[in-house]
């Protein structure tokens, strides 16, 4: 898979969350990272795009607040122009790592 990241930011925690969008059949899709305070281990934070399958999505930006990351980015399908779009995305608390 690769993954273009487009943006970082640190938690208070000491984890990195890292976003960006991979290159797939059916176009750019979300990606969200969540790695450890050592950046050895990573594991996806799920993003629920509302959007068609077929849709291409790219993030680019990132801020963390309340518990959530609230990340910005574009959705754009084959019959329309990019649009922007937030997506509010509740962490995975921290479990000693």
């Amino acid at each position: 898979m690769s993954v273009v990241v487009t943006a970082l930011t640190r938690l208070s925690d000491g984890r990195t969350l890292a976003v960006g969008s991979r290159a797939t059949d059916a176009g750019a899709q979300p990606v969200v990272l969540l790695g450890d305070h050592r950046g050895e281990h990573w594991v996806p934070v799920p993003v629920r795009a509302g959007a068609a399958s077929s849709a291409r999505i790219e993030l680019f930006g990132v801020a963390v607040a309340g518990g959530e990351a609230h990340v910005a980015g574009t959705v754009a399908d084959a019959d329309a122009a990019p649009g922007a779009a937030v997506w509010a995305l509740p962490l995975p608390s921290n479990s000693g790592s």
